[in-house]
């Protein structure tokens, strides 16, 4: 099976191979074969090589990563620049259909963000879960990446197969630096691009899984208390973040969402504020 097959410059030629004894080699075709190489161009050959040699050395591959994914998780700028100049494709998938620039996003390796959607990475590939680099990004609670990839323009909202937003896998994880960074990105806190299967917000997956910190964020974003999820496994039918805090046992939230009703009926009334008046935070509606 074929790994890579690349084409450096002035005709040298190199490939990865793994044999069907399950052994992996590197087979390098000389820079020298070609006119007019400098020693520049040999020392990055070399360096190539090297590089591919201990790539081989770990063994059979059965995840299916390329060189480039390895270099965009070492963060290895470099190196991926080599590659994307002879001929690696930027948006080759793994596996699990991740791509060298979800591997640099769930890493942290902006530097490498930045090298990948120069040669051309698309920020708006899914893998077989439907996750964007955004999505890992947000996961791993690895802002300066996160941030890296909205200042080069991926989307604040992107969905996965369940429907959820990065703001939604950093709420339910707690992530509050992620949640931040998102919310000041202008990910959607309310509204219709804010709701994941079932109606979840990110109010809701921080409420049930009892991270304050991420729900005082949306709280002071202004995400609707009163904005009930269609789907509750112990309530048969809607609830609430109050409700599914209080189902899941998650004091704190629930005590922390009570007083936010509170103060929202004394600033709005009995009907509370209204679900498209979301100053200070992003509606998405």
């Amino acid at each position: 099976t074929h790994l890579a097959l690349l084409v450096p410059p002035h005709g040298a030629t190199v490939a990865t191979r793994c044999h069907e004894k399950g052994k992996m080699s590197v087979r390098v075709a000389p820079p020298s074969v070609a006119r007019g190489v400098g020693a520049k161009h040999t020392q990055r050959y070399e360096a190539l090589k090297r590089e591919l040699e201990e790539f081989c050395a770990k063994g059979p591959q059965h995840d299916a990563a390329t060189p480039l994914h390895h270099a965009a998780e070492e963060g290895d700028v470099p190196l991926i620049r080599a590659l994307l100049k002879i001929g690696a494709q930027v948006n080759e998938r793994d596996a699990e259909g991740q791509t060298p620039l979800m591997v640099a996003a769930s890493w942290g390796q902006s530097d490498a963000i930045r090298a990948l959607v120069e040669g051309g990475a698309d920020t708006s590939a899914q893998d077989d879960g439907g996750d964007t680099a955004l999505h890992e990004a947000a996961r791993a609670d690895e802002v300066e990446a996160l941030m890296t990839l909205l200042d080069l323009g991926a989307e604040k909202d992107p969905r996965n197969k369940l429907g959820a937003t990065p703001l939604h896998l950093a709420s339910h994880k707690g992530n509050n630096a992620a949640t931040k960074a998102l919310i000041r990105g202008g990910a959607a806190v309310s509204g219709a691009k804010s709701l994941m299967r079932g109606g979840y917000s990110p109010l809701h997956a921080a409420a049930a899984n009892g991270s304050t910190e991420c729900l005082q964020d949306l709280i002071d974003a202004g995400s609707s208390l009163r904005h009930s999820a269609s789907e509750s496994s112990l309530r048969g039918g809607s609830a609430t973040a109050l409700e599914l805090a209080e189902d899941a046992g998650q004091e704190r939230t629930a005590s922390m969402l009570r007083n936010a009703s509170v103060s929202e009926f004394d600033k709005y009334g009995m009907w509370g504020k209204p679900e498209g008046d979301d100053a200070g935070g992003t509606s998405g509606g």
